[in-house]
């Protein structure tokens, strides 16, 4: 714009400079010319003449030159502008690339974000057990505690509110933070303890080297790691699955299910698109993925076969039958076409329904030195009417890591917001968990019915037979009965609810015998195909009825130890029998490390969540390879919860993307 403004300027200037040059010039030759004239013989007139002549011929030569260098300065001029004009559309092309990248950076940022919240929504929607206890939990919070309302305020508007505006909800955050922090302490505990276990294994503790220092009056370790044979005074026991039909023919097949926590923590290693929650787990909690130790896939051989069939000499057996059901159906729907799809998952969660054993009588161990210990296994009661109990220790299971996560939330509360601290004792009991993952090699048999009944294609009362081989004084075995494990998840609803359409006879909590459980497992799949909202459009009423058998099911688990097999036990020394005077003999008894938690005495800092929790272990060999791989499959698993506790807290950070108002 200032180019047209200063161009007349400039050629004037150029004028009256040219004006000057050319004055000059002309002064100068008229002075020359009059010198040369003097010299020749003419007249004044004709001086004069000749003078006004030459000054007229500068002059006009004058004016030829300005007009030729205003043509030049005029062409240099133009040139000038052409150059700036072919500058200035090269600067636009620049800039207009410069903003079209710019433009495109942008789009491809904000599609990033778009492509991050839904990777994370998907997330959690591909884990809707962990979203549904979480949110569960935070309802539960939400009424009367964390948010300190007062009486007849909406306890659980203010999240409500938070999901339906996509608002950052605190109490989700604090409660995924929370289970990241959980999850990152049990890391370390769990790799302390297998450094503990090896320190124990050198050590090469000797029963008799317990006997000195009990009678010596020295207090004895809390825990030891001793091998020897298993013996019994009594007579052999016998496995149960070998004599029911439709088991005997599953025998050595190992049906291992996929554990979610561990399935999820292979994921995050693995998976780019994960890779921001796994840095922040490492960023929050100091836990690298470069530390959690590779474990098999699921269908690794040696997890899937058993060279024993549960036959020979038996001095133990033990038997676990789990209810394994499909829970967390939930509906989407696609924002464009508006179009409702049901989503109905297989097998998810589980239930322990029996556990039972068959131990001979005088169980002891005999180690290398050949002294004696009593064997005092802790109890076969792995059912729980009152929630789901400790795992049954002689199956190897993995840490029940959300479990141990709601157990942690009862004893010890949560902060929330401003620093306040809430009491979380009264958070229902988990009814139902992961199915277990089982490392025993002991182990023999672990299969699932093919149906929802639990029957076998040879055997529909498998449930019967099992119930009938532990007949007692009072009658046949009983089962647990969890009306949650046999009907769809409460549309909206937490973990603990019992659909308003179960009968009233089927909503409690209770052991039946195993005829009655078969009738109500039927009654209830009646009722959950004709009522449940989890159906059309993408179901009918009757493909739900055959869909029953591929969602649920029964599993089956035995274990069994022959007579003098070579085994290492982890337990803790106790005096059996203290004799009097010089000389008396101090009998030494091995029993549960976590006997007083499974007897429910008060807290000892054994049964602190956050404490060390050794578990009695008997495993087959002189080593204790399968009790360090059993810790690597922990971590695994605690480090899932981190990945799912970070998650969560994003999620509920970005006001739950994905999910509608209640």
């Amino acid at each position: 714009q200032q180019q047209p403004q200063q161009q007349p300027q400039q050629q004037q200037h150029h004028q009256q400079q040219q004006s000057g040059q050319a004055a000059s010039a002309s002064a100068s030759l008229t002075d020359r010319l009059h010198g040369w004239l003097s010299w020749l013989p003419v007249s004044n007139e004709t001086v004069q003449e000749v003078n006004q002549t030459s000054a007229m011929s500068l002059v006009a030569e004058q004016l030829h030159q300005e007009h030729e260098q205003e043509q030049r300065l005029m062409q240099q001029e133009l040139l000038e502008l052409e150059n700036l004009h072919g500058l200035g559309r090269k600067l636009e092309v620049w800039q207009g690339d410069a903003n079209l990248k710019a433009k495109e950076e942008k789009a491809k940022e904000k599609e990033k974000g778009k492509d991050s919240e839904k990777q994370l929504q998907l997330q959690m929607q591909d884990w809707p057990f962990i979203s549904q206890d979480i949110l569960a939990t935070h309802a539960f919070w939400a009424q009367g505690y964390g948010n300190g309302q007062t009486d007849g305020e909406d306890s659980d508007s203010s999240s409500k509110s938070s999901k339906s505006n996509n608002k950052p909800d605190p109490i989700g955050i604090c409660i995924g933070f929370l289970a990241a922090v959980f999850a990152a302490y049990s890391v370390y505990r769990s790799k302390r303890e297998a450094n503990r276990i090896i320190s124990l294994f050198e050590a090469n503790t000797q029963i008799r080297e317990l006997e000195e220092k009990a009678r010596r009056g020295e207090p004895l370790p809390p825990i030891v790691v001793i091998r020897g044979m298993i013996c019994a005074d009594g007579g052999d026991v016998f496995a149960v699955t070998p004599r029911i039909g439709g088991l005997r023919e599953k025998l050595g097949q190992i049906e291992q299910p996929k554990n979610a926590w561990i399935e999820i923590a292979r994921q995050a290693k693995r998976d780019p698109q994960l890779k921001g929650v796994a840095d922040a787990v490492v960023e929050r909690t100091g836990v690298d993925a470069v530390d959690v130790p590779d474990v098999p896939e699921p269908g690794d051989r040696n997890l899937r076969e058993s060279t024993t069939r549960g036959e020979g000499s038996l001095v133990l057996s033990e038997i676990l039958v789990a209810r394994i059901c499909a829970k967390h159906q939930r509906r989407t729907e696609d924002k464009r076409t508006k179009r409702l799809t049901i989503k109905r998952p297989c097998r998810n969660e589980s239930y322990n329904c029996f556990h039972a054993r068959h131990v001979a009588e005088g169980l002891h161990l005999v180690d290398l030195d050949g002294t004696r210990a009593e064997l005092d296994l802790p109890p076969a009661d792995a059912v729980g009417l009152a929630g789901i109990p400790e795992p049954p220790p002689l199956f190897l299971p993995v840490n029940d890591v959300w479990t141990e996560f709601t157990h942690y939330l009862r004893r010890d509360g949560l902060t929330g917001t401003g620093g306040r601290h809430q009491r979380l004792d009264g958070l229902p009991p988990m009814r139902l968990s992961d199915p277990y993952t089982l490392l025993s090699e002991f182990i023999f048999i672990d299969v699932q019915s093919p149906g929802d009944l639990g029957g076998m294609p040879t055997n529909p009362n498998v449930l019967v037979s099992i119930a009938e081989a532990y007949r007692g004084r009072d009658g046949p075995g009983k089962f647990l009965w969890e009306p949650r494990g046999f009907y769809d998840s409460v549309k909206g609803g937490g973990y603990d609810d019992v659909p308003a359409y179960a009968g009233t006879r089927l909503r409690r909590t209770e052991m039946v015998e195993a005829q009655e459980l078969i009738e109500r497992a039927q009654e209830a799949a009646r009722q959950n195909a004709q009522r449940t909202p989890f159906c059309e459009p993408t179901f009918t009423r009757e493909q739900l009825q055959e869909r029953r058998d591929q969602e649920n099911c029964f599993r089956y688990t035995e274990l069994a130890i022959r007579r003098n097999t070579p085994v290492t036990v982890l337990a803790r020394p106790m005096v059996a029998e203290a004799g009097t005077g010089e000389g008396a003999d101090f009998r030494i008894r091995l029993t549960s490390p976590m006997a007083e938690y499974e007897e429910g005495k008060p807290s000892t800092p054994e049964s602190d969540p956050k404490a060390d929790r050794f578990r009695f272990r008997i495993r087959p060999g002189h080593t204790v390879e399968n009790l360090l791989r059993l810790r690597h499959l922990n971590v695994n698993a605690y480090y899932g919860l981190a990945i799912v506790g970070l998650a969560f807290a994003g999620w509920a950070a970005a006001g739950y993307p994905g999910m509608s108002a209640g």
